[in-house]
């Protein structure tokens, strides 16, 4: 099968989940009002984002956590997590990944926020996560 014939297969199941209501549950974000406009938009900038899956690399004075995620169901349940923790005072990037049950986040070094508040903020988007890698505090 050639690559633009399956990505013309995902392209109409997600159309078809959109308009069926399809998804966890758990994403609180809206299907789209118009959902093949909605995926045209996605394909347009694919590519020029990174992936989720990619983990962050900490710059110049910041502080990166790296947290294992559990109870995600999907990358929607990734998207609230990062929405969530980009919330935060002093974070800088935050990016969850399902597939790695794995969040990043960068936080400005004098930020109060830390490991304690970044784990409360996931947990009150009803996912627990455990720091696995944080700077000294």
């Amino acid at each position: 099968m050639s690559l633009a014939r399956l990505q013309g297969w995902v392209r109409s199941i997600i159309c078809l989940m959109v308009l069926a209501g399809v998804g966890c549950g758990k994403s609180d974000s809206p299907p789209p009002a118009k959902p093949v406009e909605a995926i045209e938009a996605a394909e347009s900038t694919a590519g020029t984002t990174a992936s989720p899956d990619e983990p962050l690399v900490a710059e110049t004075g910041t502080k990166l956590y790296e947290l294992a995620v559990e109870g995600m169901h999907c990358q929607g349940c990734g998207d609230t997590i990062a929405k969530k923790l980009r919330g935060l005072p002093g974070v800088k990037q935050a990016r969850v990944s399902f597939t790695r049950k794995t969040a990043w986040v960068s936080v400005d070094e004098g930020s109060p926020t830390g490991s304690a508040q970044i784990e409360q903020a996931v947990a009150e988007t009803g996912y627990k996560a455990k720091t696995s890698s944080a700077p000294a505090e």
